[in-house]
C-alpha cells in the first residue's frame, strides 16, 4: 500500500486507518478463501477427482499465491494427469518457499528419474540432504539404487545407519538396498536388528522380512512373521488376510479357513476370504 500517495491526496488519519483495516480484512478473507479451496482440493484428490481438485487448488492460489499447501496439491494433480514438466515446476516452487518440504523433493525426484534426468535427480536429492541429512540421505540413496548404483547406495545407507542408529526407516532402506544387491542374508540381519533393538513393533520391518523370505521361498518364516503382525494388530483385516494367504501357500487350509470365515462374518464381500473358504470346501481331485 502506497501511504505517501494516500497522504498526498489529503486523507485524514482516520481515513488512512479505515483503508488499512479494509485492506487487512481483504487479505484475511483471501487467506480463508484460499484455505477453504485447499481443503476442498485435498478432499477431492483423496477420492480420485483429480480434475476437480486441480480447479480447487488453482482457485486457492488465485486467492493466495503464497499458499504452499495449494501449490503442492496442484503439483500432485498435474503429476496425476501426466503433466510432468508442469508438476515439476510447481514442486520446485514449493521447495523454494520451504526448503524442508520432503514430499515435494521426493515427488520431483521421481519425476526426474522417470524422465531419465538422473543428474538433476541426484542434485535435488543432495540439496535435500543438506537440509535434512536423514531423509535427504535416504532419498539420495534411492536415486543411487534406482540408477543401478546399488553398492554406492548401500555404502551411503550404512553411513546413515551409523549416524542415526535409532532410525528404523534408515535400516529398512539399507535392507531394501541389500536385497537389490542379492545380499539377502545381510538384509535379514539388518531387519532382525530393527525388531530386536530399535522397534519390536515395526510392521514395515516385518513386511520387508516377508519380502526377503518370499524371495528365498521360506514359507515357515513368512507364516511366523504374519503371526507376529496379527498379534500386534489383531484388528487389521489386511494382515489377517495375508496370514490366511501364507497358510494357504503352506497348505494349512484348516487354520486359513478359520481366519477367512471370521473375516466373512463382518465382510461377506471379501474376495480373498471367499477364495480361501472355497479352497477348503472344494473336493480334492
Amino acid at each position: 500500500m502506497n501511504f505517501d500517495s494516500i497522504r498526498r491526496h489529503g486523507l485524514s488519519g482516520y481515513a488512512i486507518a479505515t483503508v488499512c483495516l479494509l485492506a487487512a480484512l481483504a487479505m484475511g478473507c483471501g487467506g480463508r478463501r484460499s484455505q477453504q479451496q485447499t481443503d476442498i482440493g485435498n478432499t477431492l484428490l483423496s477420492i480420485g477427482k483429480v480434475a476437480e481438485a486441480r480447479q480447487a487448488f488453482e482457485r486457492a492460489l488465485e486467492a493466495n499465491p503464497e499458499n504452499n499447501e495449494a501449490e503442492l496439491g496442484l503439483a500432485h494433480c498435474l503429476a496425476a494427469q501426466d503433466n510432468l514438466e508442469d508438476a515439476l515446476t510447481h514442486y520446485r516452487r514449493v521447495i523454494e518457499r520451504d526448503a524442508a518440504a520432503e514430499t515435494a523433493y521426493v515427488e520431483a525426484v521421481r519425476i526426474l528419474l522417470r524422465r531419465e534426468r538422473v543428474a538433476e535427480a541426484r542434485e535435488l536429492a543432495k540439496a535435500f540432504e543438506q537440509v535434512d541429512p536423514e531423509n535427504g540421505g535416504m532419498l539420495h540413496a534411492f536415486v543411487l539404487r534406482s540408477t543401478g548404483q546399488t553398492d554406492q547406495a548401500i555404502a551411503l545407507l550404512e553411513d546413515l545407519a551409523r549416524q542415526f542408529p535409532e532410525s528404523a526407516d534408515v535400516h529398512i532402506g539399507l535392507a531394501t538396498a541389500q536385497m537389490a544387491a542379492n545380499e539377502d542374508a545381510a538384509a535379514v540381519e539388518t531387519l532382525e536388528a530393527i525388531l530386536d533393538t530399535i522397534d519390536p513393533d515395526s510392521l514395515s520391518a516385518r513386511m520387508k522380512l516377508v519380502e526377503v523370505y518370499q524371495k528365498q521361498g521360506n514359507l515357515d518364516a513368512i507364516v511366523a512373521q504374519f503371526r507376529q503382525m496379527v498379534e500386534q494388530s489383531p484388528n487389521d483385516l489386511g494382515l489377517q488376510l495375508a496370514l490366511a494367504r501364507s497358510l494357504v501357500d503352506q497348505s494349512e487350509y484348516t487354520e486359513a479357513e478359520e481366519i477367512a470365515r471370521a473375516i466373512l462374518a463382518d465382510f461377506p464381500e471379501s474376495g480373498w476370504a471367499n477364495y480361501v473358504c472355497l479352497l477348503y470346501t472344494s473336493p480334492s481331485p
